[in-house]
């Protein structure tokens, strides 16, 4: 991947705090994967917050028992994998 240099200003305070905690070297790989970790927590949020409500005109869907049944059905009802999972889990 290409990179580009650029400027970020930090509250003093906090630009010491990396300083102690990560080398001066590694600085950068950071605080990429810092915002990296953010874009994503961030990206999941707004597609949480797009899909609240998506399922509210489905009365039979309200509880987690009526949507395990509706995936079941959607999966093609009980695979055998699952009948040995339970099995086990049960033994």
């Amino acid at each position: 991947m290409r990179t580009i240099k650029t400027q970020i200003v930090f509250p003093e305070d906090l630009l010491e705090a990396l300083d102690r905690t990560i080398q001066k070297r590694e600085r950068s790989d950071f605080v990429v994967q810092a915002v990296e970790e953010k874009l994503q927590r961030l990206t999941l949020q707004q597609m949480f917050e797009k899909a609240a409500g998506i399922w509210k005109d489905h009365p039979d869907l309200q509880t987690d028992v009526q949507a395990r049944k509706y995936l079941k059905r959607l999966r093609g009802g009980d695979t055998g994998r699952e009948r040995r999972i339970r099995k086990a889990w049960n033994a």
